[in-house]
């Protein structure tokens, strides 16, 4: 994807780095085990809300793209509400968390993300024979298209799936 990108890689994040990404970045991409949860706390990713618009800062959590095995997976506690990080982002204010919902395979996940990202940046039109490129794909048709690109169509990109309200990346 085109653009400056700021990143931690070879390292494990801080919470309070991960926290402030949250908080002050529109977009957030996690590549990892699971949903970063060993990373930043359920508690401080709902407190963003509580935080939010305070001194002309952005509101709430970013837009997040969780891609670790099972990491918008919720656990039902029988007549309570399902639990799990998602629902700390959600109730942050994040407008969309994209996510997988059981364990895939590293590779597929891998391939699920880059096209997501891809397809939600830019995507082919085919017109006339002239191949064109038009803005504003929705976040839901990016993860569609993505799992096509799993080589376990059916079980991997099955997992991949978008919670939140409709999202167009610029």
């Amino acid at each position: 994807m085109l653009g400056s990108w700021t990143h931690i890689a070879n390292r494990t994040p801080t919470e309070k780095e991960f926290e402030d990404s949250l908080g002050q970045k529109d977009l957030v991409l996690y590549f990892g085990h699971g949903s970063g949860g060993q990373f930043v706390r359920s508690e401080a990713v709902r407190r963003l809300y509580l935080n939010s618009g305070t001194n002309g800062e952005k509101p709430g959590c970013a837009t997040t793209f969780l891609f670790g095995y099972s990491s918008v997976h919720l656990s039902d506690n029988s007549i309570y509400e399902p639990s799990g990080m998602l629902a700390s982002y959600l109730t942050a204010g994040a407008p969309a968390v994209v996510g997988m919902l059981w364990d895939v395979t590293d590779k597929d996940c891998d391939r699920c993300a880059v096209k997501a990202a891809r397809s939600a940046d830019e995507s082919p039109n085919e017109s006339g024979g002239a191949r064109e490129w038009r803005r504003g794909v929705g976040l839901d048709e990016a993860v569609k298209e993505a799992r096509k690109e799993c080589v376990l169509r059916y079980l991997n990109g099955a997992a991949a799936v978008v919670y939140g309200i409709p999202v167009y990346l610029e």
